[in-house]
């Protein structure tokens, strides 16, 4: 396969959902805010310094998850119960031209490392932070205030041996089991490599389809994939796009296709036939797994009910590119990357489910154009429930030169376009969701004498503001 000149596809995809936010960063912790939303009881954990949360991993014995930022190219600590945020490395140079901070290659102090787009981190037992340097190409560590290169990163390659002369391509997540070996999604490579307590690197896995996140547990590796298959002459049931996988320990010779693999969609329902669109975050907890799926902005939990392994989605409230999942304590933690932010979901046993997932046979979000503009959001997204769109009200109606007004008294909506107004109450079909109001599409356009078409194949709704 021709290799690109400069970043690789995969990495693009990665990068494709990140925004780019200029911050001021202090040199020792960020400043943290956390609120509670209105739906749910979410807690909203921002910091100053956080741009671009990714891979998280829960060390208990510390009391905090630990979390790599790509855009911020450092290394951070959450305590789960002060939810206070500390920097522990990299992301202290000053900021590039973007106005994101600089990236680089230097280990050293912690204070003076330099990470470039780090994805994916694990903690062994002495409390050493192993982290995927994924820009890179390497795999790093931080302990005793100090970063060092565990392996990789002398360039871009595809290499097994010692720490020395192994490499890499743009490796994105990190995993440990009970005796400190360290696995890795290396992700362009199609493969999943470990380290073992000697430094030796060996691949365990090959010919899967762009790898992205990786937990252990169940003795086992549960991995979701997140790329089109490559090998010519593959066994394409090994090769799923847009799947999680299951790789027993520790031989792994066998991988099996949990969920996911049947195409790039929103389907719940039977794992075997639900539908991810570039799944990369992973936790598993029990007997079932949480699932942070990137492109359809949401949460879903793979569980066994009656004999069978179902996937649905937790009622959550909106994301904006969720790359990162862990459980601590019992709670939920979510990496929003997209909005900057760790969601804090509560009792994870607790959260309902969105939708019965019998009825879900649809993609759970879809991308809205008016008069051919892309429709833009700030803090909420569309959602499907039974086949019906839902928009955020208010960035719908400014987007065609409406208004729109809640009246709080009648707990109803009030949207207004031209010289036509309609009045909107959950019985007629608007939804509340996390303090936001959010109206059925179709139904709203059409009043206002507008054209709605639906692009099944591209999961697009067109709408022109004057019928044709």
């Amino acid at each position: 396969m021709e290799r690109k000149a400069c970043l690789s596809s995969l990495f693009i995809i990665l990068l494709s959902f990140t925004v780019l936010l200029a911050s001021v960063f202090s040199l020792t912790h960020a400043a943290v805010y956390a609120e509670s939303s209105e739906d749910n009881a979410l807690e909203i954990i921002a910091g100053e310094e956080v741009v671009s949360p990714r891979g998280m991993f829960f060390d208990a014995e510390r009391n905090r998850i630990v979390f790599a930022d790509s855009d911020a190219n450092a290394v951070f600590s959450l305590n789960i119960n002060t939810f206070e945020i500390k920097r522990i490395a990299g992301g202290e140079f000053g900021l590039a031209e973007d106005g994101l901070p600089l990236g680089g290659f230097v280990d050293g102090r912690s204070d003076k490392a330099m990470f470039n787009s780090p994805s994916g981190v694990a903690v062994l037992k002495s409390g050493a932070i192993i982290v995927a340097d994924t820009g890179n190409h390497a795999i790093r560590q931080i302990y005793n205030g100090n970063v060092t290169t565990v392996a990789g990163g002398i360039q871009e390659g595809d290499k097994d041996g010692n720490r020395w002369s192994a490499e890499f391509s743009y490796p994105t997540s990190i995993a440990v089991d009970e005796n400190d070996i360290i696995y890795i999604c290396d992700s362009e490579n199609n493969k999943i490599k470990k380290i073992v307590n000697n430094g030796d690197v060996t691949t365990i896995v090959e010919d899967l389809a762009s790898p992205i996140s990786i937990v252990y547990a169940n003795k086992s590796l549960y991995v979701t994939q997140a790329g089109s298959p490559i090998i010519e002459g593959a066994d394409p049931d090994s090769l799923r796009a847009d799947s999680i996988l299951r790789i027993p320990l520790p031989k792994a010779n066998a991988v099996e296709c949990l969920a996911g693999g049947s195409g790039r969609g929103y389907r719940n329902g039977d794992a075997k036939l639900a539908q991810f669109f570039v799944p990369s975050g992973i936790f598993a907890e029990g007997g079932d797994l949480y699932i942070a799926d990137t492109g359809n902005h949401v949460v879903r939990k793979i569980f066994e009910s009656g004999g069978a392994k179902i996937c649905d989605t937790l009622d959550l409230g909106g994301f904006n590119s969720p790359k990162g999942i862990v459980v601590a304590d019992g709670k939920l933690f979510v990496a929003d990357t997209d909005y900057s932010r760790i969601i804090m979901a509560g009792d994870v046993s607790k959260r309902r489910f969105e939708r019965n997932y019998e009825a879900c046979l649809v993609p759970g979000s879809a991308e809205i154009y008016v008069d051919g503009v892309e429709l833009e959001y700030t803090d909420a997204r569309p959602f499907i429930i039974n086949g019906r769109t839902y928009v955020p009200a208010r960035a719908f109606l400014e987007s065609i030169g409406g208004d729109v007004e809640w009246i709080e008294s009648e707990r109803a909506v009030l949207c207004k376009y031209r010289d036509l107004s309609i009045k909107l109450q959950e019985a007629d079909g608007i939804y509340l969701k996390a303090g936001r109001s959010f109206i059925p599409l179709r139904w709203v356009a059409e009043y206002f004498g507008m054209e709605v078409n639906w692009i099944n194949d591209t999961r697009t709704v067109e709408i022109n503001t004057y019928k044709k």
